[in-house]
């Protein structure tokens, strides 16, 4: 008859199998940001990715198009304030797409809903700055082109293309930083309107002051300017991987509850 208090104890090779296991299976292999962004647009359309959100697109273009088309009179008038209007314009698309369709989700209720969603509201975030990202890189590539076009035909072709790009990616890799920064660090809806506000105020002390900006901004060599635009995207890129990997999740609902 077996003994009732007997304990089989595993032996060594059984525990360091179970410990293998174990570490296998909690401790997921190393994953870059391209890897899993690739792997998160093979899980979501486009069309899932801005499902109810296409009008805010629309104004968003509206908005950016009626403004850069007060830059582009302007070039052709003075072109001494033209480096100040192109550093805060820049971003002016980019953050009004993500800041009219958080709050568009925010409004219709569907703003903490998304957490419960296939795709965390954190990873639906990044698609989407990703993708406002490179429109708003494609769309300042295009309007610097015209606007070196229009400067270069009168004449007053103070600017290399060169130039006028490192300024305008300065602006917005700088604003989109600071966008994603504040959104990494709150994690509450209203977090969005922080990097706006701050660019807003930034655009009317630069106005105020525009002789010493104008200034700053002519001395500034080209080559300073392509150092600086670079430098904000790969801050951005790398904040954008932290906010991406961040174990936390789910800090709007504990905040609200």
């Amino acid at each position: 008859m077996m003994n009732e208090k007997y304990i089989p104890f595993p032996t060594e090779e059984e525990k360091n199998a179970s410990i293998q296991k174990i570490v296998t299976d909690g401790v997921q292999p190393p994953c870059s940001l391209g890897s899993a962004v690739m792997r998160l647009i093979r899980e979501i359309s486009v069309r899932e990715l801005f499902f109810g959100v296409g009008d805010c697109v629309f104004l968003a273009f509206l908005a950016a198009a009626l403004l850069w088309s007060a830059v582009f009179a302007s070039a052709g008038q003075t072109e001494a304030i033209l480096p100040v209007l192109m550093f805060f314009a820049s971003p002016f698309l980019y953050a009004l797409l993500h800041l009219l369709t958080v709050w568009k989700e925010i409004m219709a209720g569907t703003y903490e809903r998304l957490m419960t969603c296939r795709l965390s509201l954190r990873q639906m975030t990044i698609l989407r700055m990703l993708v406002f990202g490179g429109i708003s890189v494609l769309a300042s590539t295009l309007l610097n082109a015209g606007l070196w076009f229009i400067l270069s035909d009168t004449g007053k072709g103070a600017y290399t293309y060169l130039r006028m790009m490192g300024i305008s990616f300065s602006g917005l890799f700088l604003f989109a930083w600071m966008e994603l920064m504040a959104e990494w660090k709150w994690r509450l809806p209203a977090s969005c309107t922080v990097a706006p506000l701050l660019w807003g105020v930034l655009g009317v002390l630069s106005f105020l002051w525009q002789e010493h900006i104008r200034t700053v901004l002519f001395a500034v060599p080209t080559a300073v300017f392509v150092m600086i635009a670079c430098t904000f995207a790969v801050l951005y890129f790398g904040t954008l991987k932290r906010y991406y990997f961040d174990s936390k999740e789910g800090a709007l609902s504990h905040a609200f509850s």
